[in-house]
């Protein structure tokens, strides 16, 4: 006994020289990158907390050598108890991050869809319409990525003077390239400066728009993209300052946008026609929250757009039958409101209404900005709304619907426009209308699967219509 008293003396020495070496290495790091005082306040009380943790450990494997009758227990046997304990509360720690002049935190999930379509859609991994019927009825498809797959960082800091400091840069894999060889595409990479005693903040790069600024819950990656959501992400510099008013806010938001115009029978270029504009994208939203029926404030919201394309004139071409077109610009531009209601603690109703003309860049439209046949941009109604429901345990659903409706005398009957490298400027479709509905399950705390249903319709203006039903699933892992 006595010997194994020794033992477990030694055993007492050796996890106070882990629980030294720990606070040690960590004291160190904070004084390298240079923490606050309060930063190190903090991190010594987790550590403290580690420590009584590898203390409760320590009795309880002590517990099991004094319980050992007979043959003494081996060094070896000692040294993997002690391993043992230390895994199991590394695991316990909390998510680590990146290090690098300032913290940086890797999220992200892998994602992989599957879906049939009973007949051919645009794109195929994703729906924005369905394409008419003509040429190709019933035409089913089936399709399988791992596109969406996402990883982002985030940075924190430095913080100070009554600022604080973040980042973001996020990517998945919708940048082209073959299925199984998928390229990169830049989603998110901006800063934001925070002032939070003034409620006021300045962002610089590619985010969401600011007009438009809600998204349905749903697997499909074109979330009601040309089917009555409109909005997307481009760079911008962003001013945002916020009023509160006791349990009220009232928000006010600025931006100056990168112009993203449209390829055209002169120029194959998305970026030409909008930054030969020579002016940015104007966008503005305010909004006023309030509590309601919830603990969750209410949100009501209107927001707004502007901006121009200039296109440059061009001889007439005798294959498309274009004429000599002098230099034009065309106006952009869009209102919208939109609300977001808890209607209970587990129940949330969000969604949209809007209308504007030439939307191609802002997704709506179903992807019709400018009809060069008739000079003019395509003018545009649409909304969407959807219910969320959970969590119940791990159980989560989202049922919507959208319709995004271009006005029928801006669209010609593509006998001019249809254009063979670029069919969304076929301009021709009339209506799209979409109703979804999906479940998702959390496996545990990383692992999601989730089944999709939705219907879409979309409208032709002198060819047949296409109507589809998608049948999705997804398994996400999230970390």
């Amino acid at each position: 006994m006595e010997a194994r008293r020794a033992d477990g003396g030694a055993f007492c020495s050796r996890i106070g020289r882990v629980c030294g070496a720990v606070l040690l290495a960590a004291g160190v790091a904070a004084g390298e990158d240079g923490k606050v005082v309060s930063d190190l306040q903090k991190e010594n009380r987790e550590l403290k907390k580690r420590v009584e943790r590898l203390e409760s450990a320590l009795e309880r494997v002590q517990g099991i050598l004094d319980k050992q009758t007979g043959q003494k227990p081996s060094q070896k046997a000692v040294d993997e108890a002690v391993d043992k304990a230390i895994a199991r509360l590394e695991g316990e720690k909390a998510k680590p991050a990146i290090r690098s002049k300032y913290p940086i935190d890797l999220y992200g999930y892998i994602k992989l869809d599957a879906s049939y379509d009973t007949t051919r859609v645009n794109d195929g991994n994703w729906v924005r319409w369905v394409e008419s019927e003509e040429g190709h009825y019933h035409d089913d498809e089936f399709n399988m990525t791992a596109r969406q797959s996402r990883f982002g960082l985030n940075f924190n800091g430095p913080a100070g003077h009554g600022m604080e400091t973040t980042g973001q840069v996020e990517i998945d894999f919708y940048g082209g390239g073959g299925e199984n060889r998928n390229l990169l595409f830049l989603r998110h990479a901006y800063f934001q400066v925070d002032w939070p005693k003034h409620d006021f903040s300045l962002l610089a790069g590619q985010t969401w728009d600011v007009v438009s600024p809600l998204l349905p819950s749903t697997l499909n990656y074109f979330v009601l993209w040309c089917a009555g959501n409109p909005g997307y992400r481009r760079p911008q510099i962003r001013l945002t300052k916020g009023i509160r008013m006791g349990d009220t806010r009232l928000l006010f938001q600025a931006a100056a946008a990168r112009p993203i115009g449209q390829p055209s029978w002169l120029v194959w270029d998305d970026d030409y026609t909008g930054e030969n504009s020579g002016v940015p994208h104007f966008q503005w939203r305010t909004a006023y929250s309030f509590p309601l029926l919830t603990k969750r404030p209410t949100t009501i919201g209107v927001s707004g757009v502007w901006g121009k394309e200039e296109w440059d004139g061009a001889d007439s071409d005798p294959i498309y039958g274009l004429r000599r077109v002098p230099r034009r610009n065309y106006d952009t531009w869009m209102i919208c409101a939109d609300v977001t209601v808890p209607l209970h603690d587990k129940i949330t109703f969000k969604g949209e209404v809007w209308s504007g003309k030439n939307l191609r860049a802002y997704l709506a439209g179903i992807g019709q900005g400018i009809n060069e046949e008739y000079e003019r941009g395509i003018k545009a109604t649409g909304g969407w709304g959807a219910l969320a429901f959970g969590p119940f345990d791990k159980w989560r659903f989202n049922v919507g619907a959208g319709i995004d409706d271009p006005k029928d005398h801006d669209i010609s009957d593509g006998s001019v426009t249809r254009i063979w490298w670029d069919s969304a400027q076929w301009q021709e479709k009339v209506s799209n209308r979409c109703i979804f509905g999906n479940v998702l399950y959390d496996l545990n705390e990383a692992v999601r699967i989730g089944f999709e249903v939705s219907h879409w319709d979309t409208g032709y203006k002198q060819i047949e219509d296409g109507e589809a039903w998608r049948f999705q699933t997804s398994f996400m892992y999230r970390f």
